[in-house]
């Protein structure tokens, strides 16, 4: 018993639990006593550079959308036609410059980062804000904004400036990062005009502003070519108040720059892929603080006190765990031995409840499947015992030995061996204790017998057709599967019709089954007769009526395949036997 204790669930994972808190708590211990400023300042370069990740990749987002929206200005069809067109004032020209507006509109209207949108025609002075009663600066010409004419100069490639105040729009005066592309003609590449994305610069401040590196930590931003794109105190900047060793930074990669000087600053720089930019982080050598003993006191007490929680904590909740895995496990030794009625009710809202649930639904299938397994099994072997005590109805027999009797007398000798022949034939495959299944021919052999025999009774009441496919005739069937549908077709179909009628029997392979039809120019069924054919079976006199024939299919082949009648009162019925296709090894 002892062994089987420590080799359980329960003893492993409070063995687990405990080893994995105390080597954590040991290792925390080990490294507070071995480092001290250099973790500090280790985790704060690590801090640092993914707060400055985080800028980068912000601004990285901003100017990627910014050139999306470019890209998708210059490559729209309907800004090459409008800076095309010949007469901007036509109505066509002005359709497009409403169109386009919209579409800027609807573009700055879903992102509050963007301020500006706008086209401008490279040969006239026509243009297109992102809403229609914004008017272009009179005393601000194209030529003479740096932005357009770098543009023109990139040929088509976007270009990024720093913040700077817009204005090129009539009383707007907006802080922004501006990008501008060429928009060039599909045919020749030729200039047509270009295109403005103004980026709200406040995103950027909000962006860097919202980073904390201390008390006295900042983050500011230079481009390529060292001017500043952001900086918390630009105006000390500007005025020279403060300065940064822009040099230094562009000079360097990534990575922390100690300064010469003695302001205790370190500098983190990250460099944006996407716009050449270096974002910069400052922070001071004075706020990372030292560890002390005072704190590694502390680590020392708190690591004892968790070692002791840890051996408590393990051992409740690895019983806690293993309680319901032990109900389960009784639960499955009973269902072993056959006892299905005792589940398992776990309510702990995790994989262990769905387990358990998933169990309880396993031994209700399984019960279920057992009992519909006898039940079909019963219900097999007593459609088995039913044809095999009733496969030739004693009426006809007797019938048909009177119909010999009479043709003897007569002196109708051929008539007579003709259907003694028959009978003997049905005789034979009747009394056949053998295997239920046999070829699509012999069942045929015996079904023509079994006609032969009522054609000779019946006369010219009774007229049938065999057609079925040559390439069917080895497959399997079931014995005797025909004959109480040919049977229901004579006695309840012709035999009621004062002329009599047709029985024709065809039968093809579709789709890797076999189909086989009776059809019978008979009285016909009513509709109400015809939904209620298998809801209520009336035994016919040789016992197989047509549920049980319907069943006995099913049974064997299983529930996708069975009979399917159609019938019209006065004119026919047609009764469809649907069963695998399979070669018959009988």
């Amino acid at each position: 018993m002892r062994k089987k204790i420590f080799n359980g669930i329960r003893f492993r994972i409070a063995i687990i639990f405990s080893l994995l808190i105390c080597i954590t708590i040991i290792t925390i211990i080990v490294i507070s006593y071995i480092f001290s400023r250099d973790v500090l300042t280790d985790n704060s370069d690590l801090y640092t550079g993914q707060l400055l990740q985080q800028v980068t990749n912000g601004v990285d987002n901003y100017v990627e959308y910014m050139q999306d929206i470019s890209e998708i200005i210059v490559s729209n069809r309907d800004v090459t036609e409008y800076l095309g067109a010949k007469d901007i004032y036509s109505s066509y020209s002005r359709y497009m410059k409403y169109k386009l507006s919209e579409l800027f509109y609807s573009i700055t209207f879903s992102r509050d980062d963007i301020t500006n949108i706008a086209i401008f025609g490279a040969k006239d002075s026509r243009y297109i804000f992102n809403l229609n009663q914004k008017k272009m600066n009179a005393n601000m010409p194209l030529e003479e904004t740096y932005w357009y004419t770098s543009a023109i100069e990139a040929g088509g490639q976007p270009v990024i400036f720093p913040s700077n105040v817009q204005n090129i729009i009539e009383d707007n005066y907006s802080y922004v990062v501006t990008l501008a592309r060429a928009i060039k003609k599909p045919v020749n590449n030729d200039v047509m005009g270009v295109a403005l994305v103004d980026l709200n610069y406040k995103k950027i401040k909000d962006l860097c502003s919202g980073i904390s590196l201390g008390e006295k930590g900042y983050v500011f931003i230079i481009d390529d070519k060292g001017d500043i794109v952001y900086h918390p105190q630009q105006q000390l900047i500007y005025s020279g108040l403060k300065s940064e060793d822009v040099d230094l930074i562009l000079k360097s990669g990534e990575g922390t720059l100690a300064l010469e000087d003695n302001s205790g600053r370190a500098y983190m720089v990250k460099k944006s892929p996407a716009t050449n930019w270096r974002v910069v982080g400052v922070t001071y050598a004075e706020e990372l603080g030292i560890i002390s003993s005072r704190i590694q006191f502390t680590y020392l007490v708190a690591a004892f006190i968790f070692v002791a929680i840890a051996l408590g904590m393990s051992y409740y909740f690895s019983y806690r765990v293993t309680k319901p895995i032990r109900g389960l496990q009784e639960s499955m030794k009973e269902a072993e031995k056959g006892n299905f009625d005792k589940k398992v009710y776990i309510k702990t809202n995790d994989e262990i409840e769905a387990l358990s649930n998933s169990y309880n639904i396993m031994i209700d299938k399984i019960e279920g499947l057992m009992k519909q397994i006898i039940n079909e099994q019963k219900l097999k072997r007593k459609n088995e015992l039913k044809i095999l005590q009733a496969q030739i109805n004693p009426h006809f027999l007797y019938n048909t030995l009177d119909s010999i009797i009479w043709m003897a007398e007569l002196g109708e000798s051929k008539n007579v061996v003709l259907m003694t022949s028959s009978l003997a034939k049905l005789l034979r495959i009747s009394i056949n204790r053998g295997s239920e299944i046999i070829t699509v021919r012999r069942e045929l052999e015996y079904i023509k017998s079994y006609l032969t025999i009522l054609k000779m009774r019946y006369g010219d009441k009774i007229e049938y057709s065999i057609d079925v496919d040559e390439n069917i005739m080895n497959k399997q069937i079931l014995k005797l599967l025909l004959q109480p549908l040919v049977e229901n077709s004579v006695y309840h179909g012709l035999k009621n019709r004062e002329n009599g009628g047709v029985i024709r029997i065809t039968g093809h392979e579709e789709g890797g089954r076999l189909k086989i039809i009776i059809y019978d120019t008979g009285v016909g069924m009513t509709a109400e007769e015809l939904d209620n054919i298998f809801k209520k079976d009336i035994e016919r006199d040789n016992g197989v009526g047509i549920n049980n024939v319907d069943e006995r299919i099913k049974l064997f082949f299983g529930n996708d395949y069975g009979i399917s009648f159609k019938s019209e009162f006065h004119k026919y019925t047609e009764a469809v036997i649907i069963i695998p296709s399979v070669d018959c090894g009988v």
